[in-house]
């Protein structure tokens, strides 16, 4: 089929590697070729001899060796494939910290396929107005110094929520009857969100309702009126 596609009208289809359609790149007839991924394409993990929880004593877990792994396999495959045989990768994904990280993700993602120019995308929405755009005049480079900020703090998360993990665990699991579970999960995310539930929960709890009124007028000027009172 044929759809419009900002100014000019482009073929697309849909196989195994995207979306595939015509249209324009700085000024020169050019094929696009769009594929997705699903978050983060890789994630930092202990080396296999620190997965096991008896395998080292949880302050090891600060200074073990880390690696990264794939999210997922099919994710990767789809990446490569896309890329493979195209003249520019140009990154579309979200402009914050995390979205930085995955474009990295993408490029290394790409191995061996990857194309020899990589530009990066800025926008601040996906209307058509927006992509065309950015592709016309908002293509950066990819901000490695906010992918770095992403990798030290996934690495943080690791080692301090797997390390007070495994101890809290160990510690208190035989002292408390009460504890029903045999993992006592902590994480830098978890407490603040942990917080934020129990603070609300708590503001639930000493709520107190008030009786209240509210004021009608009545009369032939009453549509016109607007009444304002403090409490």
């Amino acid at each position: 089929g044929r759809r419009r596609c900002t100014s000019a009208w482009v073929a697309w289809r849909v196989e195994a590697r995207g979306c595939r359609f015509g249209g324009e790149f700085e000024g020169s007839a050019a094929w696009y070729r769009v594929t997705c991924v699903l978050g983060h394409v890789f994630r930092v993990d202990f080396a296999e001899a620190y997965r096991d929880w008896e395998s080292c004593d949880p302050e090891e877990l600060f200074e073990a060796p880390l690696v990264r792994v794939a999210t997922k396999g099919s994710v990767v495959r789809r990446v490569r494939e896309a890329c493979t045989g195209a003249a520019v990768l140009v990154l579309f994904l979200d402009c914050d910290r995390e979205g930085e990280a995955i474009a990295l993700e993408v490029v290394e993602a790409s191995g061996s396929s990857r194309p020899r120019r990589i530009e990066r995308a800025r926008f601040s929405a996906l209307t058509p107005g927006d992509v065309a755009r950015a592709m016309a005049r908002g293509l950066t480079q990819p901000d490695e110094r906010q992918a770095e900020a992403v990798l030290a703090r996934q690495e943080l998360d690791l080692r301090v929520g797997v390390a007070v993990t495994r101890f809290a665990s160990r510690h208190f699991r035989d002292k408390y009857d009460l504890l029903d579970a045999n993992t006592l999960s902590y994480g830098p995310c978890q407490v603040p969100a942990l917080g934020f539930v129990v603070a609300r929960e708590d503001a639930i709890a000493r709520f107190a309702p008030e009786a209240f009124w509210t004021l009608a007028l009545e009369g032939p000027a009453a549509a016109a009126a607007a009444a304002t009172w403090r409490r």
